[in-house]
C-alpha cells in the first residue's frame, strides 16, 4: 500500500497527485491514469505502466487511458516512450485512450503522436 505522501524533487513532504488503477477488461488489460504526471510522479505512473504490461504478456494489449490527467510533463511522455518501446519488444499492441488535453498538447509538441495507437472511450468500451 503507497503511503499518502512523498517527498518533493525540493525535499518537501507533498501529497501525491496521480492515481493508477489496472483490471483486465476482455482480452486487453486496462490502466488508467489520472491527476497530475509530473517529474515527480511519473515514476510511480510509468511502474504501474511497466507493471501492467507484464500483466498483459503474452501478447495481449495494453489499453492505457489517460482521460483523467490534468497535468503532463515531459517526464509523463519519457515514461510513455518507454513503455512503448517495451510493448513493442514484448509483442503486445499499446492503445492510449482518450488521452486528456494536457497530454495531447505534450505529445504533439514533441512531435510524437505518430508513435502510438489511440482510441476513444467508446472504442474501448465496444473492444
Amino acid at each position: 500500500m503507497k503511503s499518502s505522501m512523498r517527498t518533493s524533487a525540493d525535499g518537501r513532504a507533498a501529497p501525491w497527485i496521480v492515481s493508477v488503477d489496472t483490471r483486465d477488461v476482455g482480452g486487453a488489460v486496462l490502466c488508467r491514469i489520472a491527476g497530475e504526471v509530473d517529474a515527480d510522479d511519473a515514476p510511480i505512473a510509468e511502474k504501474a505502466l511497466l507493471d501492467a504490461l507484464h500483466r498483459a504478456r503474452p501478447s495481449r494489449q495494453l489499453w492505457v487511458e489517460l482521460s483523467g490527467v490534468r497535468f503532463f510533463s515531459a517526464a509523463g511522455l519519457n515514461a510513455l516512450l518507454r513503455l512503448r518501446q517495451a510493448a513493442a519488444d514484448q509483442g503486445s499492441p499499446l492503445v492510449l485512450i482518450a488521452p486528456a488535453e494536457p497530454v495531447r498538447r505534450v505529445l504533439k509538441l514533441a512531435r510524437a503522436g505518430s508513435c502510438f495507437q489511440f482510441a476513444g472511450l467508446g472504442e474501448a468500451a465496444a473492444a
